[in-house]
């Protein structure tokens, strides 16, 4: 097990590098670890490359959508890590996605963790808890269907009106 830390801004990663190693944390870059993929003997991955995460949620089990712990960043997207069947958890401030956050709470398709020391919990929880985990999966994935069947829907009422590429049609 390894935890994966993906950094919204890639110039700073020495920085966190640093701070990991503080914490006396164990931390491989991924551009370094990509060049050699041996077995990993670190205790985080750190991604220091855009455009990785699709490849990171497919390979993960639990995501903690960042930026959502402090209240002036507004939270990522959650619907990414749902879309990988990951069991997706998230702070309480997500006011750049609070529609679909609100939407999915209800639905009970992502768990929200108030501090670090509930995240720690919560996550220890899950791995120690198989039918936990796999119901987490399952009202996420059955958010995601419902919201599929809408867009479904949506795309099917406009249909007579777009040609068979998908453009409006100009006839």
């Amino acid at each position: 097990t390894c935890l994966i830390l993906a950094v919204r801004h890639p110039h700073r990663c020495d920085k966190v590098e640093h701070l990991i190693k503080q914490q006396g944390l164990t931390c491989q870059l991924y551009s370094h670890w990509r060049r050699d993929p041996s077995p990993l003997a670190k205790d985080i991955l750190l991604l220091d490359q855009m455009g990785m995460m699709g490849l990171f949620y497919e390979l993960s089990s639990y995501v903690f959508v960042a930026g959502s712990l402090v209240d002036h960043i507004g939270g990522h997207n959650i619907l990414e890590p749902l879309r990988q069947r990951c069991v997706t958890l998230h702070g309480p401030y997500v006011s750049n996605f609070k529609e679909i956050v609100l939407e999915a709470q209800k639905a009970e398709a992502t768990l929200e963790t108030n501090n670090d020391q509930v995240l720690f919990r919560t996550l220890l929880e899950l791995m120690n808890n198989p039918q936990k985990t796999k119901n987490a999966i399952e009202k996420g994935t059955a958010f995601l269907d419902q919201k599929t069947q809408v867009l479904d829907h949506i795309l099917g009422c406009l249909s007579p009106f777009l040609d068979s590429e998908g453009h409006r049609d100009r006839a």
